[in-house]
């Protein structure tokens, strides 16, 4: 419309570029048969002070990513019922972006049940 008032959108620049991003993948086994162990828990704490980053489930085929992570230490942490915890350190550098961990294997842990 001639005469209308017109908005141009710019994206703003803060002057600080952001840090380049990674991710954490990998695939939660059972220790006693490496069967798959799909809808575990899997988080990653910042391995200075364990506050929580980011997290995921795993699929039906216990495969898990997550993404997009900053560079950084972390500490990896794998839960599901009747199994033990599993941990792993995890650096995410500007080099090494994308950390790939394969089988991570849990061993069962049986459950004790009040009677």
């Amino acid at each position: 419309m001639p005469g209308a008032p017109s908005c141009a959108l710019t994206k703003r620049s803060t002057g600080s570029a952001k840090s380049p991003q990674g991710a954490v993948s990998g695939i939660l086994l059972d220790a006693s048969n490496g069967q798959a162990l799909p809808f575990a828990n899997v988080v990653l704490l910042r391995a200075q002070d364990s506050s929580f980053v980011a997290g995921a489930q795993t699929g039906e085929n216990g495969s898990f990513e997550i993404a997009p992570v900053a560079q950084g230490k972390y500490m990896l942490r794998a839960t599901v019922i009747g199994y033990q915890a599993g941990r792993r350190l995890v650096s995410i550098t500007e080099a090494a972006p994308e950390v790939k961990l394969g089988s991570l294997k849990l061993p069962p842990q049986p459950l004790n049940w009040p009677a």
